[in-house]
């Protein structure tokens, strides 16, 4: 590849997404984000950082492979600004927890954890998880890696997590915390050097963005300062730009003569010639008063036809959505990019840290001559405009800002979770905070009419609870898996608003692979652990007829007899399938969540178990029989090797073990119980079911 191809595969944002051989598989994502699109992240933003290859959002076996791996993660949570919720992602097994942090903030951090098995990555940037974030925007973005090999940015992804979990405090969730907690245990502790060059700068602090940005500059006049936005304050711009110059005259920082360079969104005039995008307050602001030279240019919005490979509508022009402020004096240059464009809420100016936006980025000091400087100022395009405060400056004025939708910000979170009442089933809960006044209110299905009452799933008019619980029947329950929303009615908003569903860490496991699919029956697991077919095959299409597996005839070999319905060749296929589980459970000790996908997802000794004791209570197969086939799913559990488990696994391991055994005790117990008089102290079966288990020190139960 020559040098010029890899500096525009350098700068292609979506590759630093991409999954590595050397960091392993990814175990763990959380994010912040401005705006999210769902089609995007799905289809595009996931299999990069999942190594999916070429995933093809059409086909039925490319969902179905991305449901895998995301259920081979601890978890994947996105934390989103409210306002902005257009969808959640199809999947119910990314968690996206719309963020309303009220008063006028709004949560605008970009923010990316990945916890590999062999690493962990922090993308900071300006960017929003969108595809004109990620494909076809001018963005900047600081990327974080820690290795075994590798570990000089521990401190910064301390810095990044800490943060995470401060700012999404009152939203945190207990998968983003599984994942905070895993790459804590890869990264470990690390010192930070009062005098490091590169600090995580998190807004809402006790301190503003600002105050952050020139603690870190030296003492020394600044001679360029350069910003970097497509947004700026708007509405009262002599108090911002005021209060911002002041901040740096209190300091000492402004030098003779300094130049100050807005950068921003280019405007073609119709003819020849691009306008910078400013609100007219910057025309009319006298810098000149402070002894500084100010001048506008616009972002040359031009970009090479090969460095967009993906949409013909994008070839021709970036829109400009970096963030960078860089201030030049003769000691160095002190540069902050990130998600800040230059706002009062974005910087903490003219107003208290704590009303600021989440807003997070990176702050750095580099060398002057240093090339990463210069590499962070866009090109610019027509001329470069003098701000003399006359107003007459031709620029152009920025357009109306999209108003976001109304918000809930009551509502905590909708999400499924264990029922209290019924085992093996969900309910949902809708938690409120009770402090916020929203009586009455109700939540129904999006797809629920007015004049279709069966839709509504809860009315409340009074804030004398904060869970509210929805017993859900299998109907419901099937609507809720394809709808993933909850419609919110409420006296601002009789319309209603959609908010995402979620689902909780404990009922994952046994979420089914896509909606409308339902768990695998007995004789395919079975011929799954046999290695007769793959994982994908016990979840096919159900609007493809062709594609449903036949497993339902299966003759002896020379007969050509029907033996489906024979119970001693359907245990003698089981009993073949046993080194299967042993071999499936062994290759699962990589993780935690790996752990619990093979011990209690649709594919699994647990869900084999279920769906055993579901035949002996049909009649299909003899109470001897099924429990018999309970004993040796708890002989292959118990019999896992745990040196083959990595240290730190060994805990979780142990834990997830024992539950998994309890579960299928407790079926085989109700088997006993319903059928006592074949399971008696001294029948053969309590015999044989004593020796099996026996040498595993745990004592059968009688």
């Amino acid at each position: 590849m020559s040098a010029d191809k890899k500096e525009i595969q350098k700068r292609r944002l979506i590759n630093w997404t991409m999954a590595e051989e050397s960091l392993g598989n990814a175990r763990g994502l959380v994010a912040t984000t401005f705006d999210l699109n769902p089609s995007f992240f799905e289809t595009d933003y996931l299999p990069s950082v999942l190594g999916l290859g070429a995933w093809d959002d059409r086909t039925w076996t490319s969902r179905i492979a991305l449901e895998r791996q995301l259920a081979l993660m601890e978890s994947v949570t996105i934390f989103a600004e409210a306002g902005r919720y257009q969808g959640r992602p199809r999947s119910l097994r990314v968690e996206h927890v719309p963020v309303s942090p009220g008063a006028g903030r709004r949560l605008h951090a970009k923010v990316t954890l990945i916890v590999y098995e062999k690493g962990c990555r922090v993308v900071v940037a300006s960017a929003n998880l969108t595809e004109q974030g990620y494909r076809a925007n001018r963005e900047c973005a600081a990327v974080f890696t820690v290795t075994d090999e590798d570990r000089g940015d521990a401190h910064i992804l301390n810095e990044a997590i800490a943060g995470l979990r401060r700012e999404m405090g009152p939203w945190w969730t207990e998968g983003a915390e599984r994942v905070a907690e895993a790459a804590e245990q890869f990264i470990g502790q690390a010192q930070i050097d009062e005098d490091i060059d590169t600090r995580f700068a998190w807004s809402g602090g006790k301190a503003s963005l600002l105050d952050d940005f020139l603690q870190a500059t030296p003492s020394e006049p600044i001679q360029e300062l350069t910003i970097v936005s497509p947004f700026w304050s708007e509405g009262a711009e002599s108090r911002f730009l005021e209060a911002f110059l002041g901040k740096l005259k209190s300091r000492d920082l402004i030098g003779e003569d300094m130049k100050l360079s807005f950068l921003t969104e280019a405007k073609h005039d119709g003819e020849d010639d691009f306008l910078p995008i400013l609100p007219p307050g910057f025309g009319a602001f006298d810098f000149g008063a402070y002894g500084i030279k100010a001048t506008a240019q616009g972002v040359d919005p031009s970009v090479l036809p090969e460095e967009i490979d993906f949409k013909s509508d994008f070839v021709g022009k970036r829109p400009l959505h970096a963030k960078t402020l860089i201030a030049r004096g003769t000691g160095g240059a002190t540069v902050y990019l990130g998600s800040a464009n230059f706002t009062r809420r974005g910087w903490s100016i003219d107003l208290p840290a704590s009303k600021a936006n989440i807003e997070a980025g990176i702050i750095v000091r580099l060398d002057r001559g240093d090339a990463r400087v210069d590499s962070l100022i866009p090109k610019g395009v027509g001329p470069k405009v003098a701000l003399t405060g006359d107003g007459e400056a031709p620029i152009a004025e920025p357009a109306d800002a999209e108003a976001d939708q109304p918000w809930p910000s009551f509502i905590q979170r909708a999400a499924l979770t264990p029922s209290m009442n019924e085992k093996d089933a969900l309910e949902l809960i809708i938690e409120v905070d009770q402090q916020t006044e929203s009586t009455p209110w109700s939540a129904s299905l999006p797809s629920h009419q007015d004049e279709d009452p069966t839709g509504e799933l809860l009315k409340v008019d009074s804030n004398d609870q904060s869970v509210h619980r929805v017993e859900l029947n299998e109907a419901l329950f099937r609507q809720l898996l394809k709808e993933q929303e909850i419609l919110i009615k409420w006296p601002s908003n009789t319309t209603g608003r959609a908010i995402p569903l979620n689902v909780d860490i404990a009922a994952r496991e046994g979420l089914p692979l896509a909606p409308r699919v339902g768990a695998p029956r007995e004789q395919h697991l079975i011929a799954y652990y046999q290695g007769r077919i793959a994982w994908e095959d016990l979840f096919p299409d159900p609007d493809d007829p062709q594609g449903q597996i036949d497993l339902e005839r299966d003759t002896a070999p020379d007969s050509g007899v029907d033996t489906s319905g024979i119970q001693s060749y359907q245990i003698r296929e089981f009993v073949e399938a046993l080194t299967g589980i042993r071999h499936d459970l062994q290759s699962a000790m990589g993780s935690p969540a790996a752990m619990r996908l093979a011990l209690f997802g649709p594919v699994s000794p647990t869900q084999l178990a279920k769906v055993i004791e579901s035949s002996v209570r049909d009649g299909v197969r003899t109470p001897t029989g099924g429990a018999f086939q309970l004993v040796e799913i708890l002989q292959c559990v118990l019999s896992i090797d745990e040196q083959a488990v990595a240290p730190q696994n060994i805990s979780a391991w142990r834990e997830l073990r024992d539950k998994a055994t309890v579960e299928i005790r407790e079926r085989l117990s109700r088997i006993r119980y319903e059928h006592p008089e074949m399971f008696s102290n001294d029948s053969p079966f309590h015999e044989y079911e004593s020796k099996v288990l026996g040498i595993y020190g745990r004592e059968a139960n009688s």
